[in-house]
């Protein structure tokens, strides 16, 4: 049965693996999820909802985007699957035997655990900070007296949103995304008039990043005097007007997170740095 676990710790079967615990044939599900705005208004699409409505399931897709080793896959999440298993368990026209013994199995095992166990997967971030960690120790003396970086500034937004689950990896670089929109606001505003020009410094990769391929990077860094107005930027204009959010948005898929994970960990982050 094709499973698996997102890296935010979310279970899921693909659409085959669905269609497989359903006891239908392989594909049926395949218009039908696709059309979800269209089918949620016919008969089976409107007793699925109601399902999923039971369940407070706030999706506008029955379905996320998942990576699998280069390969995007369709995940489809609890809610999505036991409602669909309800409604060919007990719903549908042609009830089937196979929904309804996958049902008694998860009326003794959560649902979690049953995905959990049949891929294997233990839940831990025993190694989730060594790429910041690494990151950190090839950097946090580069940095020329009298200049501050981006990614030293930014770090404790990296460590609050890693509480939450999101951990900076090669595809996930905010320092790169900050650097640029600030790098805009800076030259938009002419701030080299007002706390003289910025400077850089020499900036490496750890080894097993892609990006590494270019070491020794030069990267900006900017007076001091300047730092008050880089964190009132930050907070009120990348975090508040929604940057690091649509940058993070645009990063699910490579960080194999569900949608519904990224936005609570953004909101705690949120709530932290824009209090009111």
């Amino acid at each position: 049965m094709e499973m698996g676990v997102l890296n935010d710790g979310t279970p899921y079967l693909t659409g085959r693996g669905l269609e497989k615990i359903c006891g239908v044939g392989h594909g049926q599900f395949y218009r039908f999820f696709t059309d979800w705005e269209n089918e949620k208004f016919k008969p089976r699409g409107k007793i699925i909802q109601q399902l999923l409505d039971t369940q407070n399931y706030q999706g506008d897709s029955l379905f996320l985007r998942a990576n699998y080793n280069g390969t995007e896959v369709l995940a489809f999440t609890e809610p999505v699957c036991i409602a669909v298993l309800e409604y060919y368990a007990f719903h549908a026209s042609d009830k089937k035997e196979k929904a309804q013994n996958v049902i008694r199995i998860l009326a003794r095992s959560k649902f979690r655990d049953f995905v959990y166990q049949a891929v294997g997967y233990i839940p831990s971030s025993a190694d989730k900070w060594k790429q910041f960690h690494d990151r950190v120790s090839l950097t946090y003396a580069s940095v020329p007296i009298g200049y501050f970086s981006i990614f030293k500034e930014i770090a404790d937004m990296i460590v609050a949103i890693g509480q939450h689950g999101i951990y900076i990896n090669e595809s996930f670089v905010p320092d790169i995304s900050v650097g640029k929109e600030w790098a805009k606001y800076w030259k938009d505003n002419n701030l080299s008039d007002k706390y003289s020009q910025c400077s850089d410094y020499e900036h490496n990769y750890p080894s097993y990043f892609p990006q590494a391929r270019s070491n020794p990077q030069r990267v900006r860094c900017y007076p001091e005097d300047a730092l008050g107005e880089f964190r009132r930027w930050y907070r009120n204009v990348y975090v508040g007007e929604g940057k690091l959010r649509n940058y993070i948005n645009k990063k699910v898929l490579d960080l194999n997170i569900s949608s519904e994970f990224a936005d609570k960990a953004l909101e705690e982050y949120e709530k932290l740095l824009l209090p009111g």
